[in-house]
């Protein structure tokens, strides 16, 4: 071995000597680390373990003691979507409501008052599904005047002669399907189909001739309407729309002379309907 190598040697042996004197020793308690396994208990967030260190004269602690502090509950619950009146967050549920209005038949049939009542589920905030009851009645009269007759303090008044009397009374029952493009919005457009069975009964009296006049028809039938619903509150709104009835109800009669015919009536007209709605 040279001179040089020699030197390199001790160089190395007095650097290991130097790094192991300069180490401090780690006191006896201050190497004391445990783990401590906390009490999992529901609701209440913590951390897994907790390292802590004995207390030692001289040694900082590394490591804060857990003081057995447990943190507040923290829990998640899925954020409910509400829009504004008559949106449920999409859920399913039941609705009823109550129209009035009036359909005007096509012909000379006069107009007449309605009335009906709705009943079904919503299987989201676009499609409804129900069923719908309408009620039409018609009264007409045909009169004369007879005579006029004075008044003692002024004017006259007529007498009059009722010749006939006549009223009507249509019942659609339909099973509806109605889509609208959402109920979260101030005014809400919405389009609606119905098909079912239809009937009417005509009851009318010829005062003049004395006859008498009752019949019964029916047959099926379908509607279509459009209208736009405001809400009133998270389960109710206001609503209005226009349809069209089409339906041909008949009846069968049968001749003196033996023959059996098809009596009908058409039924086809317009109408406008208001009402509420609610939700439940």
């Amino acid at each position: 071995m040279n001179r040089r190598s020699v030197l390199l040697f001790a160089l190395a042996v007095a650097l290991l000597s130097a790094g192991r004197a300069s180490a401090s020793p780690i006191p006896a308690g201050a190497a004391d680390l445990s783990i401590l396994a906390l009490p999992v208990t529901p609701g209440v967030v913590a951390p897994d373990f907790a390292l802590t260190t004995s207390p030692a004269a001289g040694a900082p602690a590394r490591f804060a003691a857990w003081d057995g502090t447990r943190l507040g509950s923290i829990g998640y619950r899925p954020r409910r979507q509400r829009g504004r009146g008559y949106d449920l967050g999409g859920r399913s549920h039941g609705f009823g409501e109550i129209t009035g209005g009036f359909f005007d038949p096509e012909g000379e049939l006069s107009s007449g008052v309605l009335f009906g009542f709705r009943i079904g589920s919503t299987l989201d905030d676009r499609v409804q599904i129900g069923l719908g009851f309408d009620w039409n009645h018609r009264s007409d009269r045909q009169s004369a005047v007879v005579r006029e007759v004075p008044l003692p303090g002024g004017g006259t008044a007529r007498r009059t002669l009722e010749l006939s009397r006549s009223s009507s009374d249509l019942f659609p029952i339909l099973a509806s399907l109605q889509v609208s493009p959402g109920t979260d919005l101030p005014v809400s457009p919405y389009f609606g189909v119905g098909a079912g069975y239809e009937v009417l009964f005509i009851s009318a009296d010829d005062f003049a001739t004395g006859d008498q006049f009752d019949a019964t028809y029916g047959n099926w039938g379908w509607q279509a309407w459009a209208g736009a619903a405001v809400p009133l509150s998270h389960w109710s709104r206001l609503k209005a729309e226009v349809f069209f009835n089409s339906a041909e109800v008949s009846r069968d009669v049968d001749d003196p002379s033996g023959a059996t015919f098809q009596e009908t009536v058409d039924m086809d007209g317009v109408g406008m309907r208001v009402g509420l709605s609610w939700a439940f």
